[in-house]
């Protein structure tokens, strides 16, 4: 699999684009394939060398609902980390600066698969979803705020303001098949706390038949092959 160190890029938004729901087959512990097969039924659960995964229909999760996972109470581990991946010890010493991250008096080193779409566009600027990540990762938070999307209900519950300009920066990205987001637009954090938010300038292109996303190239080939 070929991932970057998150320090490459700037900010992070889940599209709601469902790729990684086809793309991939979700890794499951066994609990969480015990818990899902007695709340779900068996038909959701395949196994495949002695390991656990979600099953699939027609090429995508089984979960999957208009490109929203639909047991987000349930949601596993890999799919509340994704497109994160957490470790103790570098991949690669050449990277390993721009992929550490400190978190209280422990240093992990975070890796993202650049197949996510969502990567540098919205508002969210990375660190705050690496945070969140790594602090799943240690079991020490349930609830997702900055590693889902802006776009899902939450109901009463109050939100952060940048999940909410979010809201109004990425929605356009759901409703056009291509964009074109200009580098230097990209979001700046010392301007953000001036209070001063410029919206991404965007080349749309509309076509009902699928959604695809342009991204500017942020990755050097030194990060391919990791």
């Amino acid at each position: 699999m070929r991932l970057a160190p998150w320090r490459i890029f700037r900010t992070w938004t889940c599209l709601l684009c469902g790729e990684c729901c086809r793309k991939y087959f979700v890794p499951l512990s066994k609990k969480e394939a015990f818990r899902i097969r007695w709340k779900y039924g068996r038909e959701t659960i395949v196994r495949k060398n002695g390991k656990f995964y979600l099953a699939k229909i027609n090429g995508e999760c089984i979960f999957l609902r208009n490109n929203i996972c639909s047991i987000q109470e349930d949601k596993p581990l890999a799919c509340k980390l994704w497109p994160f991946y957490i470790y103790e010890k570098p991949k690669r010493d050449k990277d390993k600066q721009l992929a550490k991250f400190t978190f209280g008096s422990k240093v992990f080193y975070v890796y993202v698969d650049p197949f996510c779409k969502g990567l540098n566009t919205g508002l969210t600027p990375i660190e705050f979803a690496v945070k969140e990540a790594v602090q799943i990762y240690l079991r020490e938070r349930k609830t997702q705020t900055y590693t889902t999307s802006p776009f899902i209900p939450t109901g009463k519950q109050k939100i952060p303001i940048i999940r909410a300009l979010n809201q109004i920066v990425a929605r356009p990205m759901l409703q056009n098949s291509v964009h074109r987001i200009s580098k230097q637009y990209l979001y700046n954090l010392s301007r953000f706390t001036q209070t001063k938010v410029n919206r991404p300038c965007m080349e749309m292109q509309h076509d009902q038949t699928k959604i695809v996303i342009l991204r500017p190239k942020t990755l050097g080939h030194e990060y391919q092959d990791i």
